[in-house]
């Protein structure tokens, strides 16, 4: 029982008495017997809890000296840590203005790429029409000449209603063109 119970009461080395529930607290908070390190960065001397505050008092002028070399240490690792984030901001503003003239450079592009096919489409639908335009009489002469093929006796065949075969083209009073040679026989067209 003596060995479990909390409110035994207990003899530290130190002369303390404290319950067996405290005994913890005693050793880690309370006691000026165990070894502990002095809390002053940079300062390597381990020595007893009771003993602490005398070490602190004696080694002032080498603890401030301590504590002013470790703040200029903090001082050059902060100003290198600015510097380093002054470069990365430098890069990070370098890149926007960069990533800004890139796509200034896209919206040219697609403007550009917009235009050509724009103008692409319009060129196609000229060439729909041009060739339509010109298979239309060219298919519908050449059926003629098929046709007329057989009366070896014209020299001349006139083929009319060229003008409706052209789109967009206005009548006008009789139009005729010049004479062309196709498969042997001459021909001339007219509206």
């Amino acid at each position: 029982l003596g060995r479990t119970c909390p409110a035994v009461v207990l003899t530290c080395g130190c002369g303390s008495k404290h319950s067996r529930a405290e005994e913890t607290h005693h050793l880690e908070e309370i006691c000026p017997l165990p070894a502990v390190d002095c809390p002053v960065e940079g300062c390597t001397e381990t020595l007893k809890r009771g003993a602490l505050r005398a070490h602190i008092a004696q080694a002032a002028q080498r603890h401030l000296q301590l504590l002013q070399a470790s703040v200029a240490a903090q001082e050059r690792r902060l100003e290198a840590q600015r510097k380093t984030l002054e470069e990365q901001r430098q890069r990070l503003e370098d890149q926007g203005q960069l990533i800004a003239h890139q796509q200034t450079e896209l919206q040219a592009h697609s403007s550009a790429q917009a235009l050509r096919t724009q103008q692409v489409a319009q060129q196609q639908e000229q060439l729909e029409y041009c060739r339509e335009a010109v298979e239309g009489p060219a298919a519908r002469c050449i059926a003629a000449v098929e046709v007329f093929r057989a009366s070896r006796a014209a020299k001349t065949i006139m083929v009319s209603g060229v003008t409706k075969l052209m789109k967009g083209a206005t009548p006008s009073p009789e139009v005729v063109s010049p004479p062309f040679q196709l498969y042997g026989y001459t021909f001339s067209l007219s509206s």
